[in-house]
């Protein structure tokens, strides 16, 4: 049987795009954002590996805040309208339609996003996520393992074959090739197998939480 084809940003662009995200373009839209946001919205779960920050989907407002005003490319009058962006992307996750399956290296509960009391509103949240959320935490004690020194995504779709993205400064990495994800797909499964089970992990992220309240 022929193999579905992969989604490239012709393949993405020749589909009848989501209007929804068209309110949110700014002076600093691209393509590039309009592409990932194509996948995104086809996407039925996405599978991440995080070593310094809480993935974008997951993130709380002020956490998601925090973030933005410390990027010398976010000027303030365009971050409402991005934390706006991020928050009507975030709805797929609250409402179930959408899987997602979060790895965090432990340094992420200790990264002061924001200070203190952002950092615990996130975790926080991450204790309790929806039910469709699936949050685990590696611990420091893991050791060397495959994932070290790289964040990276990957999206799985009902109709085409999984595609890996990494996050950079400027834009997005995708990757197609299957040697490439399936590669990402056995990394990203091997760091789960290391990481703490998801009940651990919650009580892990509940315990740093309540540390923050003295900090």
């Amino acid at each position: 049987m022929p193999h579905p084809a992969r989604p490239t940003a012709s393949s993405v662009a020749g589909r009848a795009r989501p209007v929804w995200w068209t309110e949110f373009i700014g002076p600093d839209w691209s393509e590039a954002l309009a592409y990932h946001l194509d996948l995104e919205s086809e996407a039925t779960r996405i599978d991440s590996w995080t070593i310094d920050l809480v993935p974008g989907l997951l993130q709380t407002r002020d956490y998601s805040a925090a973030l933005m005003t410390s990027r010398v490319d976010v000027p303030s009058e365009q971050l409402e309208r991005r934390l706006a962006l991020r928050e009507r992307r975030q709805e797929r996750v609250q409402n179930g339609s959408l899987e997602l399956w979060a790895i965090l290296s432990e340094a992420v509960l200790y990264g002061q996003i924001g200070g203190p009391d952002v950092l615990r509103g996130q975790l926080e949240y991450l204790a309790g996520p929806p039910g469709n959320v699936t949050v685990q935490i590696l611990p420091f004690t893991a050791g060397a393992h495959s994932g070290l020194g790289t964040s990276f995504h990957l999206l799985a779709f009902a109709g085409w074959p999984t595609v890996g993205y990494q996050d950079t400064i400027q834009q997005g990495l995708y990757y197609d090739d299957p040697d490439v994800v399936n590669g990402l797909t056995r990394t990203i499964d091997d760091v789960r197998a290391t990481a703490l089970s998801p009940s651990a992990s919650r009580e892990m992220i509940a315990r740093r939480a309540t540390e923050l309240k003295g900090e």
